[in-house]
Order: C-alpha cells, then structure tokens, then sequence
C-alpha cells in the first residue's frame, strides 16, 4: 500500500502493519529529483530501502512483528489501517495518515502513526514495553565506510547522537580504553524525539508521550562483505514506550507520534509551527552550531535563486 503526496511515496506492508520505506519524490520546477539516489540519475532517495526491520514495526514482540502478517483493513489516498489479533487476547490497530503537500501545523514530509491495544479478554492484562522500530540508516555502497550513521535523541533539554562506532571494536589510545564490540546499547528516557540519520536524512519520531529508552543496534547489511569491514554495517534504531494495563474487555491503550522522514533542511525542521521539540537539533551542529546555522540559512537562500547547490557553495 502506498500514500504519496509531492514530497513522499510512503510503502507500508502488511508485514508487520508497518512502513517499508519512504522515497523522496520531491521534484524542482524543471522536473528534475531534489534528491536523487546518485547523481546524474532520475531514480529517488528511499530511506529504509536496506532495513533490519520496516519503520514502526513493533520490535522483539513475538505475533505482533514483522513476521506476522497483518489485515489491511481499510485504505484511502491519505490513510492506511492495519489489524491483527494476538492469540484472541488482543487486537492490534495501526492507522497511518500522510500530511497534505502544503499546511501551516504540518510538513509534508510527516506522517501520523498509532497503535492502538484493545483487550478481548475478560481478565486485566498486565503492563507492556513496546518497542517501534525508527528504520534503518545504510551505507550508500559496500565501500562507504557510514562513519556519520547514528542515533540521536532529546529529552526536552539536551541532545545526544550515538555513532555507530560506538558500538565497534577498538583499541583505544595506547591501549587505554580499548574495549570490543557490543550488538546495541541502550538509552534511557524520557525523550521526547528519538531518530536515526545518515548524512543527509533522518528519520524523527516525536511520541504524543515521551518515550522510555532508544535502543540503538550495529546491523550488518552487505552480507558479502566480510565481518571486520565498516562498510558492511548500518545502525538501527528503536523507541521504547509503555502501554498501561488494561483493565478488562475492550478497555484500551494507545501508542501514537508524528514521524518525519525526509531531509536534513534546517529552515524546515526549525519552523516553530511544526517542529515543536527542537527537532532542528538534529542537524547537530556541534561546537560551531551558530556559524553553521547562518552559513547554511544563507546557502539555502541562495539557492532558491540560482537553483545550484555548487553555485550557493561558492556564493556562501
């Protein structure tokens, strides 16, 4: 099932009820892609495209993952519903929507997502971590060495990335803090957004409720390659949040956010009408946070003139 406006072409599957990834359809007034997969190609950008798991797939959930397969219930051209039934005790709801192309409180690079337990039984249900999966950030080929893949999370104050080499082996400075490799680490909340990026894309969950920990993991994507080689791996990540008891039958809990899929455009994830958890941190500028932030909002200015990345470079 695919949603679609100008910006995005969402791909769920019924593998999971979840999101297989998001091409970056986005084309300039001459028709030609923002964001090609290479250059010189007519081919789009498709976060997630290499994936340990679809993108809100619900993690380490046995029945409810992404090996069971979920009923698509209903479908539009802005929304998609998935359900499935977990061993007649609870029925799982997942509803996704798409953000129109223009709007002053959303951003078309945005979609609505939530998960909604309902029990069917006639005994309580005891309280349940569940974990949904923020997608999978890839090398661009078996020789990229992805040394900027990464986690990153907010807890309402300060924000932090995981690299991926965080999780690798290493001999450390002269032996001091040598340490070998670890298959995930994790975070813990609350954090209001959690996200995984490459250089140049993200994907940012902002739960309605904070999430309780990010759960970041080393995978291993190019399977031809062998284990000691960087460019075989890419890191995923995942939100943790909790879902209340439930009561008795059809006593409900709900797990919902708002997901951003798209490109790292500081004068976009900076606009205070949509983004309203620093989201822009993302971009995670470092030391030299202030001069970059004004060298880039000159370079995308003049961009929008010369319609030439090089040319706004130069100009800058």
């Amino acid at each position: 099932t695919v949603l679609k406006n100008n910006f995005i072409e969402a791909r769920f599957t019924d593998s999971g009820g979840a999101l297989r990834e998001v091409a970056l359809i986005k084309r300039d007034d001459k028709q030609r892609l923002i964001y090609p997969e290479a250059l010189g190609t007519d081919d789009p950008f498709v976060f997630n495209a290499l994936h340990a798991d679809p993108i809100l797939a619900i993690m380490d959930f046995p029945g409810l993952d992404r090996t069971a397969r979920y009923q698509r219930v209903s479908s539009t051209s802005t929304e998609v519903v998935y359900r499935a039934v977990l061993e007649g005790r609870f029925e799982v709801t997942r509803r996704y929507s798409i953000s129109p192309n223009e709007g002053e409180t959303t951003d078309p690079y945005q979609i609505r997502h939530q998960t909604t337990f309902r029990n069917l039984a006639a005994q309580g249900s005891q309280p349940m971590r569940v974990s949904l999966s923020l997608g999978t950030a890839a090398p661009t080929n078996a020789n990229d060495p992805g040394l900027q893949l990464a986690t990153g999370y907010s807890n309402g104050e300060d924000q932090d990335f995981i690299l991926r080499s965080k999780l690798e082996a290493s001999s450390g400075f002269l032996g001091i803090g040598a340490h070998g490799s670890t298959p995930y680490l994790t975070t813990a909340g609350p954090l209001v957004w959690t996200s995984v990026n490459n250089q140049f894309f993200t994907s940012i969950l902002t739960g309605d409720e904070p999430a309780t920990a990010l759960v970041t993991r080393r995978v291993k994507l190019f399977t031809a390659l062998s284990d000691d080689q960087p460019g075989a791996y890419g890191v995923t990540g995942s939100a943790q949040f909790d879902v209340k008891a439930l009561a008795g039958r059809n006593d409900e809990a709900t797990v919902s956010g708002t997901l951003y899929v798209g490109p790292k455009e500081y004068r976009r994830l900076a606009n205070p009408k949509v983004f309203k958890a620093d989201q822009d941190k993302v971009m995670n500028f470092g030391f030299f946070k202030f001069f970059s932030q004004i060298l880039l909002t000159l370079m995308t200015w003049i961009h929008g003139w010369v319609g030439n990345w090089g040319w706004a470079i130069v100009f800058t």
